[in-house]
């Protein structure tokens, strides 16, 4: 008998060792598949961050086109209006003189 309880002892100390090693090996597994998914989930949002600073680069290019662009148009727009009061001022000076003439 007592070969039948070494044996069982053996196989039972056998059965737990691979129990635990399996337990081990699964904590590992869902550890590290944690881990992956965390780290792809990572990436992900870094290649979204990533393309929207490309986009805001991109914008901010453009804005800087459409304010030259506007301060083009002020420019423009005070010499239309410097000639406009020039010629509203000869207007009137001109018919103050003609008025004094008479």
């Amino acid at each position: 008998m007592p070969i039948l309880e070494i044996t069982i002892g053996a196989a039972t100390a056998g059965a737990a060792l691979i129990g635990t090693l399996w337990k081990v090996h699964s904590g590992v597994v869902k550890k590290t598949t944690e881990h992956e998914q965390r780290l792809a989930n990572i990436e992900h949002t870094n290649d979204i961050q990533e393309i929207k600073i490309t986009n805001i680069e991109k914008n901010h290019g453009s804005l800087d086109q459409r304010m030259a662009n506007i301060e083009s148009t002020v420019v423009e727009l005070k010499i239309q209006n410097a000639e406009i009061l020039q010629i509203l001022k000869g207007g009137l000076y001109g018919k103050a003189t003609k008025n004094v003439d008479r």
